[in-house]
């Protein structure tokens, strides 16, 4: 009797577990350029440059933004993963799954450091966007936002260089912001 061969891994499925590895990769990458960024706006704060950690702390919040986004995009691979057979042999792509197949083709030509997420990306788009020009309105709302180019708003920058600040028992002193350059 011969031994039960293993099902073949699907270049989908392969090309998901070279993925997953690069965006651990980033993930640990992009921790420290967080940790780096943060410590940069802390000794900024430390010597009283509470003008220029307000701009600083910008590098800190994209640094989050993309961890965030590098999360969710290892989560939509492994639910990709796990659901490649079906992704395969489907001419449309399943109901349950447009959110994430949209959210990781927004989210490739985003994240240029992976590759891999490059090939999956555009696997998914020939396979399923033959005739739709458009994802972003089926693409996750949290992750459009977290890559987006815009400007942290001020608040937000505010609010991080506060948190920053008090994990590093610093004390803040609002009075030295001019806000009229923001």
């Amino acid at each position: 009797m011969l031994p039960a061969r293993k099902p073949s891994t699907s270049k989908l499925q392969a090309l998901i577990l070279l993925c997953l590895d690069e965006t651990a990769l980033l993930v640990k990458t992009h921790q420290k350029c967080l940790s780096r960024a943060e410590a940069d706006v802390a000794d900024l704060l430390k010597t009283g440059q509470t003008q220029r950690a307000l701009l600083w702390v910008e590098r800190a919040i994209k640094e989050q933004n993309l961890l965030d986004v590098l999360f969710m995009v290892e989560r939509i691979l492994r639910i990709l993963h796990e659901r490649a057979q079906q992704i395969q042999t489907n001419k449309q792509c399943p109901n349950e799954l447009r959110e994430a197949v949209a959210s990781l083709i927004y989210a490739a030509p985003r994240c240029g450091e992976c590759p891999m997420l490059l090939r999956i990306s555009k696997l998914l788009r020939d396979k399923f966007m033959k005739h739709s020009c458009t994802i972003s309105p089926e693409a996750n709302q949290e992750m459009m936002q977290l890559l987006s180019t815009k400007q942290p708003r001020l608040e937000s920058r505010l609010a991080k260089m506060e948190t920053i600040a008090r994990l590093q028992g610093i004390m803040l002193n609002m009075n030295k912001i001019s806000f009229s350059e923001f």
